[in-house]
């Protein structure tokens, strides 16, 4: 199993550069699947809610008060929920967010590549990278112009974790190109140079 992680501040592409790397992989032997590592935790916020939305539902207003929370922002939800689960499974640390993501992980049977995104501290990738061996894992570390850290995330740097640090500019054809010469380095793929978006992702 080869691990993929993305991760960045906020609005830094972290879910497009995922795709885009998730979509070249969409093949034999690769056959990769992306894992927004807050998905599920979100999901299970809504339900608790009685909201029946999915994951995503509140990524474009997030930092808006509204009633669905109470007329708290879904950030601030999500936050505390997330701080609720540290404290209760792992105090100090972040461990327990990645021994759930490993959890998920080890059922994904028919992956090879598992593309991991909204990774934000070293203590929720390590338990993955203890499983999988850091040889078999990649960061892909964003930044953009404008998007800073202030969520409580923060960069990953682990030991022996091969990071390559991508600048996300406007020109999302130039970004593609620049992510998957990346990716396609370190698993070995040759370079072919054809990464082209198809007519429908323009």
């Amino acid at each position: 199993m080869r691990v993929v992680f993305v991760a960045g501040p906020p609005r830094s592409g972290k879910d497009t550069v995922a795709n885009m790397v998730t979509k070249f992989l969409l093949h034999d032997p690769w056959f990769a699947v992306h894992i927004p590592s807050s998905r599920d935790l979100k999901k299970a916020i809504h339900t608790a809610l009685g909201l029946e939305l999915q994951h995503d539902y509140y990524e474009d207003k997030k930092d808006e008060s509204t009633f669905d929370f109470f007329h708290k922002t879904p950030r601030e939800v999500y936050i505390k929920f997330v701080s609720f689960l540290t404290q209760t499974f792992s105090p100090g640390d972040n461990s327990v967010l990645g021994h759930i993501l490993l959890r998920r992980i080890r059922y994904l049977h028919v992956a090879n590549v598992v593309v991991v995104s909204g990774v934000g501290h070293n203590d929720e990738v390590a338990p993955i990278v203890k499983r999988y061996g850091a040889d078999n894992c990649l960061v892909l570390q964003l930044f953009r112009p404008g998007a800073e850290y202030n969520d409580g995330r923060e960069p990953i740097t682990i030991s022996g974790v091969r990071t390559e640090l991508i600048k996300n500019v406007a020109d999302k054809e130039i970004l593609e190109r620049l992510v998957i010469s990346k990716v396609t380095d370190w698993l070995g793929i040759p370079d072919d140079g054809n990464f082209a978006l198809d007519d429908d992702d323009a």
